[in-house]
């Protein structure tokens, strides 16, 4: 897969400081999340690296490999993303002119922190947004970096708002 690209194509060496995710991706994955629990459901982030942060444009939501193939066909409670998802999510971003900035994925029953295996197979220069959701609502939504940890999420109006950013910075 691609490395992280700025805005301009090059590749980026400016460790995102700030994930700006607009309201229809956030309403998108958030709507996942609820339909697959008590499931982890998972997915791409489609967007662009601006500035020192990341703008998700669009989310891809991907097959869990894991769903059902527990003993007695369970409930996963962790992701494997199905490669083929991954494929036809760059496929998706090079249409766009985007990227793949990113993975999302769902913690039931449990905080938007990443567990060990979350970090194991985290990809570096990707940024991983974690969903933790309950049998009633989304409880929390946040942003994770390998490198630095964890990083603010900021809400835009609109996913043409957000595309129109040329530069955004943590005060």
């Amino acid at each position: 897969m691609a490395l992280p690209r700025t805005s301009t194509g090059e590749p980026s060496t400016v460790p995102a400081r700030v994930l700006r995710l607009a309201p229809e991706p956030r309403a998108e994955i958030e709507r996942s999340a609820r339909e697959a629990y008590p499931s982890e459901v998972c997915g791409v982030l489609l967007g662009r690296r601006v500035g020192d942060g990341i703008a998700v444009e669009e989310v891809a939501r991907a097959r869990n490999l894991r769903v059902g193939a527990a003993p007695g066909g369970e409930s996963a409670r962790s992701f494997e993303l199905d490669p083929g998802a991954l494929v036809a999510a760059e496929d998706r971003a090079r249409t766009l002119g985007l990227e793949i900035v990113g993975i999302w994925h769902s913690h039931p029953d449990a905080p938007a922190i990443p567990s060990e295996e979350d970090r194991r197979s985290a990809w570096r220069g990707w940024c991983h947004l974690i969903v933790a959701v309950d049998r009633n609502s989304i409880t929390d939504v946040r942003a994770w970096l390998l490198d630095r940890g964890e990083i603010p999420i900021v809400s835009a109006p609109s996913a043409e708002a957000a595309r129109s950013i040329s530069s955004f910075r943590l005060a």
